[in-house]
């Protein structure tokens, strides 16, 4: 994936990669993207060791370091065809941190006028279409200003 968009990559290449027979690969993946999303939900297990205690801004600190420090991999993943699953899933766990963050704030006496969930689904949208928006953009801003603009706007300050 460093080199290669997914949509190009195949079995015989990530066999050939990883020196294992394609029948070892298919007695643990149906398929390359059961693989990915194997992956992705390692990536965010990781996210998520310390997610109990941990605030948006962490989790989104993370996140952004792990895309940052692979910036190529998740360029060929993000950008390539057949991205949906893994968009769809980047905003999964967003939704999940936010609806915990918001949850969170509530207990601590913060009202909220919209019900959490929905607030979860439309903060996690933004982000996780901004993060894809930085990847495709081609990292333009730095993994700490594109944190910092993520953050505001998560606590609701606007563009002035």
């Amino acid at each position: 994936l460093g080199q290669t968009d997914f949509s190009h990559i195949t079995v015989n290449d990530i066999c050939a990669a990883a020196a294992v027979s394609r029948a070892t690969f298919y007695s643990y993946f149906e398929d390359k993207y059961q693989l990915v999303v194997y992956c992705i939900e390692e990536f965010e297990r990781r996210i998520n060791a310390s997610a109990d205690t941990a605030s948006v801004r962490d989790v989104l600190s993370k996140t952004l370091t792990a895309i940052d420090e692979s910036r190529q991999v998740f360029r060929n993943l993000f950008l390539g065809d057949g991205n949906k699953e893994l968009e769809r899933m980047l905003h999964l766990m967003l939704v999940e941190h936010c609806a915990r963050d918001l949850k969170k704030q509530q207990q601590e006496g913060k009202e909220f006028d919209v019900p959490i969930h929905m607030s979860a689904v439309f903060l996690a949208a933004g982000v996780s279409y901004l993060i894809i928006w930085w990847i495709s953009g081609g990292f333009a801003l730095s993994k700490d200003e594109m944190l910092a603009h993520l953050v505001a706007m998560a606590e609701g300050e606007t563009a002035q």
